[in-house]
């Protein structure tokens, strides 16, 4: 939102002020919030509760919607408040399958994190799983806040030992492409 131009008369000197400009840009997690003024000699102010502002520095991220509010200072004179809603969706869940990988995909230009216990880490390699345990996933996405954290439940059975009277074949190739055959 572009909040124009307006001028200001102080004790007989008139004072041109731009108005703040209030832009946002997709970043992983979220949106950078930009705030911009066309007078140089303008300080920036801003607020996400419109009561408590500060000076604008650099561009800050929000992960959830948010209200952000803001107006230019320049030698005493202040310019009108503008405010631009953001609305940040929450990026979609992750599909963990069964085996545990989740489809790839699922989240565009984002991030898969898991933890087993502790703190998360970012999902890059199929995660080992010997023993019980639970592992809670969650997304992030580009212009997008965190998705639900959606915990699967992991039990890990003993392989049951074959009866004497079963029979269990394993066949193959060797190296030299013949056909083999063992039988335990």
């Amino acid at each position: 939102y572009y909040g124009g131009d307006f001028s200001f008369s102080l004790d007989g000197s008139a004072v041109k002020l731009s108005g703040a400009n209030i832009s946002t840009e997709d970043v992983l997690g979220g949106k950078n919030v930009i705030i911009t003024t066309q007078d140089a000699n303008s300080s920036v102010y801003y607020s996400t509760d419109n009561e408590t502002f500060k000076q604008y520095l650099e561009k800050f991220m929000v992960d959830a919607d948010t209200t952000v509010y803001a107006y230019t200072m320049a030698d005493s004179a202040k310019s009108e408040t503008v405010s631009l809603d953001i609305i940040v969706p929450k990026t979609a869940n992750p599909v963990v399958t069964p085996e545990g990988a989740y489809e790839k995909g699922t989240v565009e230009d984002g991030k898969i994190y898991y933890k087993t216990d502790g703190e998360f880490t970012e999902y890059t390699v199929p995660v080992a799983i010997n023993s019980d345990m639970d592992i809670t996933f969650y997304a992030i996405g580009k212009g997008t806040g965190k998705s639900e954290e959606i915990t699967v439940k992991y039990t890990v059975v003993k392989a049951k030992k074959p009866s004497l009277s079963e029979k269990n074949v394993f066949g193959g190739k060797d190296q030299a492409g013949a056909n083999t055959e063992e039988t335990l």
